[in-house]
């Protein structure tokens, strides 16, 4: 059978990575003795009627998407032009885009949707459409299959693969300089305000994105990705994999993309001490850390395998909020992991998350006492906290009304999250949480920069924040007008991005 691949893509401009999900199945897919072709949407930018057209070519007989929740903008419209060109061929999705399955029965013409990982789900799919002219779906492990417009439940549950025997991804299905390109100059910006270790990896290190581990026995009130399974392969099959990418791809450098690489402490150990034996030089910019799982030894063992950065989301500083998100962790370990990272000369870059639940003006406080107190500005990343479908906090946000039943369809397709913002906290509007937030961040800078004497950066810094304020004051005044600004600059950062890497268009 020729089996199509569409690798879909985010609104995200910035920092591309590959989809892994998509050429871990068309390797899958390969081994059964199946052909496989591959559209990567995130590498070129192509319209629905190119991908209709190369369907055309390769006249596939089945057809499979994968992509992130934030691909359904493209997702939708798609399907749509597909199905419309192509109603014979049988479309299946696959990835965390399904956590939306309600949207993509009612709103599209997909026959099938995978749950959770695709491995065990495809190949028992591609056997039975090979072999049998009318098709029994049931007992397919996380197969949902169309019928009567309606999505009939899985009769199996989704699988967990055996990690042990899941090939290496089919890399050569994507244009990997890109991709490395990508990755590389990510890390070397991350590490422009580290410049003590930028000094000690050089200028010519390559990093390529991988993930090794599945899984995340967590269950933040945020994270959309709940496969709660953590498994890793054999210690020896992932030095191969990494030898693999050294050796032929020419990377000494990995962004290691794993949600969380440090659940099975033994098994991590291991292979840090067979990354320093066999792999000696290796560069990890990881982010995978959670606090309450760092130890001395986790970091002494990652450092000797060349962990340059170990990320951690630790979320807030206000144990409240803490608690709100389930994140099952205290502001004493946030505090004890930062500490154990930053002095073992490890980047240790946490992600701060607002606006969940009950934040209020004295959470926020609380956040910034904890930074001003333990952190300096590179020390952490602002973000906000969104509702994805799939999320708790999704279905918190359409229980307490906060999400409409009737505006789901329109904030989960023409939404880029951060644009349609959902009100979480005690203030009075998401407007004035992100005010109070950029106010914190402009205090905390001003605080920083007047400690470090850097004089000329302050007066600056100032400056740029009285324009922001005016801004803001315009905003009010004629919301049109802020419209106007920030569609010229999406349209410019577009196409700066387009003509900077030479995409398709």
């Amino acid at each position: 059978m020729k089996i199509m691949l569409i690798a879909l893509p985010t609104k995200n401009i910035g920092n591309q990575f590959p989809n892994l999900g998509a050429i871990a199945i068309a390797q899958t897919v390969r081994d059964l003795g199946h052909d496989v072709h591959l559209i990567d949407t995130v590498r070129y930018n192509y319209s629905k009627e190119e991908i209709v057209s190369e369907i055309s070519r390769i006249k596939p007989d089945l057809i499979g998407l994968s992509g992130l929740i934030t691909s359904y903008y493209y997702f939708e419209p798609l399907v749509a032009a597909v199905k419309k060109s192509f109603p014979k061929i049988p479309l299946i999705v696959g990835g965390s885009i399904t956590s939306a399955i309600d949207l993509i029965e009612k709103y599209t013409e997909v026959d099938y949707v995978v749950k959770g990982e695709g491995e065990d789900c495809i190949s028992e799919l591609l056997s039975r459409l090979s072999s049998a002219r009318s098709l029994d779906v049931s007992g397919i492990p996380g197969l949902f299959a169309r019928e009567e417009g309606k999505f009939t439940h899985p009769t199996a549950e989704q699988s967990y693969p055996d990690l042990s025997k899941i090939p290496i991804p089919a890399y050569d299905l994507y244009d990997l300089d890109y991709y490395i390109d990508s990755s590389t100059k990510n890390v070397y910006r991350s590490l422009k305000i580290y410049p003590e270790i930028r000094k000690k990896i050089g200028e010519d290190v390559r990093f390529f994105p991988i993930v090794i581990s599945r899984g995340c026995p967590f269950s933040c009130l945020f994270c959309y990705r709940l496969i709660k399974k953590h498994r890793h392969p054999p210690v020896d099959k992932t030095i191969r994999h990494l030898r693999m990418i050294k050796e032929e791809l020419r990377c000494s450098g990995i962004t290691l993309l794993d949600e969380l690489i440090i659940v099975d402490k033994k098994w991590f150990i291991e292979l840090c001490d067979a990354i320093a034996r066999e792999l000696p030089g290796l560069k990890i910019f990881s982010g995978a850390g959670r606090v309450d799982l760092v130890t001395p030894e986790i970091i002494s063992h990652a450092k000797k395998a060349g962990f340059i950065r170990f990320g951690c989301g630790i979320e807030s500083g206000s144990q409240v909020i803490l608690n709100n998100l389930n994140k099952k962790t205290t502001v004493q370990q946030n505090l004890d992991a930062i500490k154990l990272i930053k002095e073992s000369g490890i980047m240790a870059t946490c992600n701060l998350l607002f606006g969940g639940p009950g934040e209020s003006k004295e959470s926020l406080g609380e956040t910034e006492r904890f930074i001003r107190e333990n952190l300096d500005p590179r020390d952490y990343a602002v973000n906000f906290a969104y509702a994805y479908p799939g999320a708790p906090l999704f279905d918190y946000a359409v229980d307490e009304g906060i999400l409409k039943p009737g505006h789901i369809h329109d904030y989960v397709l023409n939404a880029n999250f951060g644009d349609y913002p959902l009100n979480f906290s005690k203030f009075n509007s998401a407007d004035k949480l992100y005010k109070e937030v950029g106010s914190m961040q402009f205090r905390l800078k001003v605080h920083s920069l007047w400690e470090g004497r850097e004089y000329k950066s302050l007066a600056a810094a100032i400056a740029r924040h009285l324009v922001l304020e005016v801004l803001y004051l315009l905003s009010k005044i004629s919301p049109r007008m802020i419209g106007a600004i920030r569609s010229i600059n999406d349209k410019r950062r577009l196409k700066m991005f387009r003509a900077k890497l030479d995409v398709k268009k």
